[in-house]
């Protein structure tokens, strides 16, 4: 058979398993043992399966996963976030929609930690949208940050998506996290821009209130002691991997300690906090190794099928614009994130995609940070977007047509920082270019 029909076979095959309900991890690996055996032959297949299921976890990629992990588990369940985002909401004091510029900062200050959009969308949604409500925020300035804050999640590092893409890419894990730093803060300040210009156009969308009673005396020892500290941890990381001072591993392992000393320090340890934290991350991580174990068995079954190599030269004889097949390929992504989860969608495109990239000359790590920005697009864009469905369960008294009008000014901003990168890669590549990879 020809590569145009092993591709509808493993494609048709997969899609139909995910039709049916099966969870997208397991439809993988059921198509990809079938597959083996199929193509492969017999025993043979499944030998080869195994040795490919082993050398995708027996990776070094991957080791920096559970530290991340265990250390927004840490932070969470002390409860050392939450007076982190009390500390910021002091010095926000004065500001115009105080709530939903705070929630924006909160979200790239903490998704890292979470590494799921919509964890990090559930985390803030029950922590501040109450507080929103009581003061009376227009749902356009109350649910759509929360969900613009949600996807800082898979982009400002320490990202644990990033570290999966990286892993299944099969590119730089400290590329893919730094290269995500400057993306992040433009993501951010975009979503800020947007909040400013609502309360401007309708000041009425956003009362002003004030915090009463917080003296200078008090903001800075919300800076220095509940900020400052765990602002130390991201920053001792972000310097051991942009400078190569330590691998990903060794940062995230400098980060889950810091934040378990800081836990001690701050008298919020209990045995039953550790003991959550760790089997969430044992979890959680167990979870995160078995679709890599699928995700790279569904990659090398398509290149031992020719479908990688027929799909390279179909790209190849279309004689389009470079840029417009990056931008094709984009917008695919934005699709599927109507329709799945973040790790499916990776699961997906990337053995298809990322070939492509590569044999089209565009770097790896810079198509990496468009493709999560454009993931994040996807989950919150309606009618179907999943990010959408977190928040309506959040708050189910709020309208779908508010949730729907709440994210396009998000979707606009993130298009225009998409755009930005496309036309200067430099935005992600720049702070890459000044690490030490040694």
């Amino acid at each position: 058979m020809g590569w145009e029909a092993n591709f509808i076979i493993i494609f048709g095959s997969l899609f139909g398993l995910i039709l049916l309900g099966i969870p997208v991890a397991f439809a993988f690996m059921l198509v990809v043992m079938v597959g083996y055996i199929i193509f492969v032959g017999g025993w043979t297949g499944i030998n080869q399966f195994i040795f490919g299921i082993f050398s995708s976890v027996a990776n070094f990629n991957l080791s920096p996963v559970p530290f991340f992990i265990l250390m927004g588990e840490l932070l969470f369940r002390s409860g050392l976030a939450l007076v982190c985002i009390n500390g910021i909401s002091k010095w926000l004091s004065s500001i115009p929609a105080r709530l939903s510029i705070l929630t924006v900062i909160s979200g790239a200050f903490f998704g890292a930690l979470s590494g799921s959009t919509m964890a990090n969308t559930a985390m803030l949604g029950t922590l501040l949208l109450p507080e929103m409500e009581k003061n009376r925020y227009n749902k356009y300035l109350s649910v759509g940050p929360i969900m613009a804050a949600g996807g800082l999640a898979m982009i400002i590092p320490p990202s644990a998506l990033a570290v999966i893409y990286a892993a299944i890419a099969q590119v730089s894990v400290s590329g893919v996290l730094v290269a995500g730093i400057v993306p992040g803060i433009l993501m951010a300040l975009g979503y800020i821009v947007v909040i400013l210009i609502r309360v401007w156009l309708d000041p009425q969308s956003a009362p002003s209130h004030k915090m009463e009673g917080v003296t200078w005396s008090e903001r800075f020892r919300a800076l220095f002691l509940d900020v400052a500290p765990l602002s130390l941890i991201c920053l001792l990381m972000y310097i051991f991997i942009t400078f190569g001072i330590g691998t990903p591993t060794e940062a995230a392992a400098v980060g889950a300690v810091g934040a378990l000393i800081l836990v001690i320090l701050y008298r919020r340890f209990s045995w039953q906090v550790f003991f959550q934290s760790v089997m969430n991350t044992i979890i959680t991580t167990a979870m995160i190794f078995f679709i890599t174990c699928s995700s790279t068995g569904f990659s090398q079954l398509a290149a031992y099928t020719g479908v990688t190599a027929g799909l390279l030269a179909f790209v190849t004889q279309l004689n389009l614009d470079p840029l417009l097949l990056i931008v094709a390929m984009l917008a695919v992504v934005i699709i599927l994130g109507c329709f799945m989860d973040q790790i499916a969608i990776m699961m997906i495109v990337i053995p298809v995609f990322v070939p492509i990239v590569n044999k089209l000359g565009f770097d790896p790590i810079w198509f990496a940070v468009l493709m999560l920005i454009c993931i994040h697009e996807g989950l919150i864009t309606p009618p179907f977007g999943l990010e959408l469905f977190v928040m309506k369960s959040i708050s189910p008294e709020t309208k779908t047509k508010d949730l729907y009008l709440s994210v396009y000014p998000i979707i606009i901003s993130d298009l225009v920082v998409t755009a930005l990168i496309i036309v200067f890669p430099s935005i992600a590549l720049w702070l890459v270019s000044i690490g030490r990879w040694g």
